[in-house]
């Protein structure tokens, strides 16, 4: 009868599981570590998580998807950098990006970039979201919101008043790493962008601060968006090849802009949406 030593064979295989789990630990906290430097000014924390687990190709590949951009511009910002000093001037433009983006942050959405005082942001992508639409106009209300309270503080401090518009759009765009090999970023290009930038121009055309299309409109409602929102008619839009037609945000799940009040009071349409 023979008889094995079988403990020399249980440490061998004790130690070879602990040096690979270790590796692969080692592995997975260094890619991490990576994707936070490559992609952590681009994404919120949260979107991040979920990306750990994809490899850089995945994340920068060009690809085409359906999501939502919306773009903001300041009204009044030029008059302030005129009359400030430079640093006041950063410093309160800095004030107004870390306030947005957070809200941004907590809609799941990606700030694209920071174009002069606008911020382009972008949701269902990196990671799809079949509710991006919902998610950018609840974020622009909110955003809004913040805004009233953010302007209240600036008469505290005895500087002018700002305003803010914003323009969505939902629709096909290429989505991924664009640049040279040198240094690229992850943007998106298409027809869908254009449309968002133009809607937040008109804002000025109509009075209003939050523009969106019908298909943001449409697809947020489908989403189970509660939309307190009035049409301003059809638009034409370069590189369109039909009219647009637009709506004026007033509010989302029962949560109403100021401008809202008289209109909600009207409109039996909005009665039923909150």
């Amino acid at each position: 009868m023979w008889v094995l030593p079988v403990a020399p064979f249980f440490v061998s295989y004790l130690f070879a599981f602990i040096l690979s789990t270790t590796y692969l630990q080692f592995a997975v906290e260094r890619h991490a570590r990576h994707i936070h430097r490559r992609f952590g000014r681009f994404m919120s924390p949260a979107v991040l998580e979920t990306l750990i687990f994809a490899s850089e190709e995945e994340l920068t590949r060009p690809r085409r998807v359906e999501a939502t951009v919306l773009f903001t511009d300041l009204r009044g910002f030029t008059t302030i950098s005129e009359e400030r000093q430079p640093e006041e001037v950063a410093a309160l433009l800095n004030e107004h990006f870390e306030i947005m983006t957070e809200i941004i942050d907590r809609h799941s959405g990606t700030v694209s970039k920071f174009i002069g005082d606008a911020i382009m942001a972008l949701f269902g992508v990196p990671i799809e979201q079949p509710d991006h639409a919902a998610k950018a106009v609840r974020c622009a209300v909110e955003m809004q919101r913040a805004m009233d309270e953010f302007r209240q503080r600036l008469a505290q401090r005895q500087l002018p008043e700002l305003f803010m518009r914003i323009g969505i759009h939902t629709g096909e765009l290429v989505f991924g790493a664009i640049g040279s090999k040198r240094q690229s970023d992850l943007t998106v290009i298409g027809d869908t962008v254009n449309v968002a930038s133009r809607l937040e121009g008109m804002n000025k055309e109509f009075g209003s601060r939050i523009l969106i299309s019908e298909t943001t409109y449409e697809a947020a409602q489908a989403a189970g968006a509660r939309l307190v929102a009035e049409s301003v008619g059809e638009v034409t839009v370069s590189g369109q090849a039909r009219p647009l037609r637009v709506y004026k945000v007033l509010g989302v799940d029962g949560i109403l802009l100021p401008e809202a009040i008289a209109f909600v009071g009207h409109t039996k349409e909005s009665k039923a949406a909150l």
